[in-house]
């Protein structure tokens, strides 16, 4: 039987905390096995590593975090949509401040001349 994990968002009000809370529903999936290394992967392929870290006032996503929130460029009042596929491996999701969700920072084209592609052999 395959095991689901139920997404969850974070509404960032504060973008230069050096470590965000998770929210309680999820904080007792958490509790008996943290620390652990969890990564964040973005739509456009950019990864970041996360360290996950407990106490008595709950979960929190610690070291990694900053790094992340300053690299993406989050600001107050956007949301961040955590599509997990494992306890550790999370699809993030930018919403800005307007519902919707940020376009791709980062667009990639390639270029193939018809040349490249007679001389490619494909076997």
């Amino acid at each position: 039987m395959p095991v689901h994990f139920n997404s969850f968002f974070i509404a960032i009000s504060n973008p230069d905390e050096q470590k965000m809370r998770l929210p309680s529903g999820i904080v007792e999936e958490y509790m008996t096995v943290v620390p652990l290394e969890c990564k964040f992967s973005m739509r456009y392929g950019r990864t970041y590593w996360v360290r996950m870290e407990g106490n008595a006032e709950g979960v929190f996503f610690d070291n990694g975090w900053f790094q992340f929130m300053a690299f993406e460029n989050i600001k107050s009042g956007y949301y961040l949509w955590f599509d997990r596929n494992s306890l550790t491996d999370f699809m993030v999701s930018v919403v800005e401040e307007n519902a919707v969700e940020r376009p791709l920072r980062y667009r990639f084209t390639l270029e193939m001349k018809k040349s490249y592609i007679e001389r490619a052999s494909f076997e």
